[in-house]
This record gives structure tokens, C-alpha cells and sequence, in this order.
């Protein structure tokens, strides 16, 4: 697999290595920068010549045109990772999603919460009826953008975990400001009878981020901000487990990346991967629309 990299991003450095060693190759990067942003790798003086030499092009934000550069990448059967959903508007990657399905490209977006070592663990178990989201997290760091990238994460869950057809929604404002929510709850009702809720509360001092995951005879409790998760099961009683932490989010991006090139190597992604991404970032903007559209009626 020869691995390439366009965009302003430090995590190709911590890669080169590790892909070398599984039999990789890095063929290098590509950037708007005028200084170099690693010396472990080849400097691409174009796109164009970077996507030449790669199968798989990971995409990270730049004041590049990467709407133009995704479509020739698709073209030319290149696979794309992008570090996030949001890097282009959504029309932008529902166009890149109707190439690729034209050209066999795969399209993955950064889905890092699925590689945390808490949710990992116990992946293959879970088949929740119910699953409860909540965010605590200052007003200051409640920006839009974070709001946008755990969404993105909370919905990489929703999805992984078979809620598919959402049947009904509610969105309801618990604070306002001038600006947005700042605490703030969905509601969601699933086809196959399944119900998620999420809540964002800014009326804290201490961030968290949790899960709680209720199925038949078992209760799972994650806690994503300090790598900890708790399970109950009917027959065996309660246990708890404690993980080693990444250290940063950009560890869980890096992982991620790693195990996605892995499974793309050994042809091991599931057959509808770009269908399921693409409805992945379909729901997120749904939930951010409904959001900004309350939010409009009542400022």
C-alpha cells in the first residue's frame, strides 16, 4: 500500500515508521506551507504528482483547493482518508461520495471514538436498546466546531451500533444564549424500536464525556475523558476496567488511520463503508441543522 499525505498536519510524521514496518510504503506529502513539515518524508511539489504515487491519500485541513484535488484523487481510484468530516461542506462530499461510488474509491473519515480502547473492548458484545449520551464541558469550550466533532463522534456510535432509519427526533433547548444552546438535549426514536438521547451541559467546572449503553441483561458505562468503563451483566455481576489512555485525541486519529489502512490492505471494510459514512455525516448535519434552526426561532 503506498501511502500519501496532502494538508497542514503534523500526525504523517508519527506514522512513517510504523507503516514501513508493516510493509508500507510513504510515498510523501503535499502542503501550503512554505516551510517543510517533516523531514521523514518526500515533498510533493503538486497534487496531482502525490496522488500519481498513491493508493491512499489522507487529507487534513488546508487553504488548498481539497474539493479539486478529492475529485482527481476519486478519479484516478485513489482511496481517501480525511482527518475530518468537516474539512469541506456537505454538498462537497455528497459529490465526492455519488464519484466514488462511480470509481470504486473508498471515502473513511477520521472515526476515533470507535478505536477508544473503552469502546473497543467491548464493541463486539453490544446490541443496546438504549443509549445515553452526555457531554459536560465549560461554555468556553463549547465552540461550534467542538460541537460539530463530537456530534460526528456520538453519531460514529449511533451508527456502529445499528441504529440506522431514524424514525423521530426531538431537539429541546434547555439554555440559550445570544449566539447558541449552551445545555441542550436530542431525543431520538430508531425503525427498529431503538432510542438514543443526548445531552450537552456547559454548567460545569469539570469536562466528561459518557456513554451509558442498556441492552438485554447488561448495562455497559463508559467514560471516554478518563479511559474507564463499567459493566453489569445479570449473571455475572458488576465489573470495572481501567484502560491505559491515549494521552490526546491526536493518538486516537493516529490509531485510527493505522487500523483503517490495515483493514484496507487486507481487504477487510465492510462492503458498504462509503454508504455508511456518508450516512454518518448526513445524520450529524441533521442534528446540527435542527439545532441551528431552533436556535434561530428563539434568539
Amino acid at each position: 500500500m503506498r501511502i500519501g499525505f496532502i494538508g497542514n498536519s503534523t500526525f504523517p510524521a508519527r506514522m512513517v515508521s510504523s507503516f514501513q514496518q508493516k510493509g508500507h510504503s510513504v510515498c510523501g506529502i503535499y502542503h501550503s506551507r512554505k516551510t517543510k513539515l517533516t523531514a521523514d518524508m518526500e515533498e510533493y511539489s503538486s497534487a496531482e504528482s502525490l496522488i500519481a504515487a498513491a493508493d491512499l491519500v489522507y487529507i487534513a485541513d488546508d487553504d488548498l483547493p481539497l474539493f479539486e484535488i478529492s475529485k482527481i484523487a476519486i478519479k484516478e481510484t485513489t482511496h481517501l482518508f480525511f482527518e475530518s468530516p468537516f474539512i469541506l461542506d456537505h454538498e462537497a462530499f455528497r459529490h465526492l461520495f455519488h464519484l466514488a461510488n462511480e470509481s470504486g474509491s473508498v471515502i473513511r473519515f477520521n472515526e476515533k471514538l470507535l478505536i477508544h480502547p473503552v469502546y473497543a473492548s467491548v464493541k463486539s458484545q453490544l446490541e443496546p436498546l438504549f443509549i445515553s449520551f452526555r457531554m459536560d464541558s465549560s461554555e468556553e469550550c463549547m465552540k461550534y466546531d467542538t460541537l460539530r466533532d463530537v456530534l460526528f463522534d456520538i453519531v460514529s456510535i449511533i451508527w456502529d451500533t445499528g441504529h440506522r432509519n431514524l424514525r423521530k427526533m426531538n431537539f429541546l433547548p434547555l439554555e440559550y444564549n445570544t449566539q447558541r444552546p449552551g445545555t441542550f438535549f436530542f431525543d431520538m426514536d430508531f425503525a427498529n424500536g431503538t432510542h438514543v438521547n443526548i445531552l450537552f451541559n456547559h454548567l460545569t467546572r469539570e469536562a466528561r464525556f459518557q456513554t451509558e449503553l442498556i441492552q438485554t441483561s447488561k448495562r455497559f458505562f463508559m467514560d471516554f475523558t478518563r479511559s474507564k468503563l463499567s459493566v453489569y451483566d445479570s449473571k455475572e455481576g458488576a465489573s470495572e476496567h481501567g484502560f491505559k489512555e491515549f494521552g490526546s485525541e491526536a493518538g486516537l486519529i493516529v490509531e485510527d488511520f493505522r487500523s483503517f489502512v490495515l483493514n484496507l490492505g487486507n481487504a477487510n471494510l465492510p462492503l458498504t463503508i462509503n454508504e455508511d459514512n456518508e450516512a454518518m455525516l448526513s445524520l450529524t448535519h441533521l442534528l446540527l441543522q435542527e439545532m441551528h434552526h431552533k436556535a434561530q426561532l428563539l434568539i
